[in-house]
């Protein structure tokens, strides 16, 4: 999945799951709403949820950046030293 516009993006694989209607807590879809500024809990028609697990994260600004920018692999977080 492609996180941002298409010239500073963040692209994430991993696995998705569904997240069942009732699922998330009461805490859980406080934080989802707070992040994405929108909660589907007042809508009358149901909302699909996805949790994704990331097992590879890369990031980059323009297409000269596209080497070197990943920052997982195999859902370890890279570091630098």
């Amino acid at each position: 999945m492609g996180i941002g516009p298409t010239r500073d993006v963040v692209m994430a694989e991993g696995t998705v799951e569904t997240v069942q209607p009732g699922e998330p807590t009461e805490q859980d879809a406080e934080l989802s709403a707070a992040k994405a500024w929108f909660d589907p809990r007042g809508l009358t028609t149901p909302y699909l949820r996805f949790r994704v697990v990331p097992r590879r994260v890369k990031a980059r600004r323009e297409a000269g950046e596209l080497d070197g920018r990943e920052l997982m692999r195999d859902g370890r977080w890279l570091t630098t030293d």
